[in-house]
């Protein structure tokens, strides 16, 4: 945790920045400890995860494009891997990507199904960056998302992570 990495060298061929396990990136509950990305082309470039590793928590470990779903519930317990959060349907500004209760209220109000143990991605888009967020349900409250069952994987240099169907990917 807490690296910066610079992409911006990729060129047509993209690059991409890899979670191995779900110790990566930030602490649990804190906006302290994340990864720093900058250079980062939706559409170009991938966040990875481990099939072997951090993507244990998903519903399904098939390796490719992760099922995600934008702007709407999402369903971790038997369906996606992935809450994408656009900057338009939301109105997130980029100091709040480190704010994880204006995060976990965002992504109650469109609705998380999630039994303990379940859970997955919540990507942000603000202004000008995006956040990714590694979700478990682990608080004995189903179907909420805690700000102490959130921890911040990587900021990146993009509002647009997420809307590319290969942008996040299980490797």
């Amino acid at each position: 945790g807490a690296d910066t990495i610079d992409i911006s060298g990729a060129g047509a061929l993209g690059a991409m920045v890899r979670y191995a396990s779900s110790n990566d990136g930030g602490a649990q509950g804190a906006n302290t400890g994340f990864d720093t990305i900058t250079g980062f082309v939706s559409g170009t470039d991938e966040v990875g995860f481990a099939a072997a590793g951090i993507s244990t928590v998903f519903v399904n470990q098939a390796v490719g494009n992760m099922v995600r779903v934008q702007d709407a519930a999402v369903n971790f317990n038997a369906t996606h891997h992935a809450m994408v959060l656009t900057q338009v349907g939301n109105g997130v500004t980029n100091a709040e990507l480190l704010d994880l209760a204006v995060i976990a209220s965002k992504a109650n109000v469109h609705g998380v199904t999630a039994a303990a143990t379940d859970g997955g991605l919540i990507v942000v888009n603000g202004q000008s960056q995006a956040a990714v967020y590694l979700y478990v349900e682990q608080d004995g409250t189903a179907n909420n998302v805690a700000t102490s069952e959130l921890k911040i994987l990587g900021i990146f240099d993009t509002n647009a992570l997420g809307l590319a169907a290969a942008d996040l990917q299980i490797v």
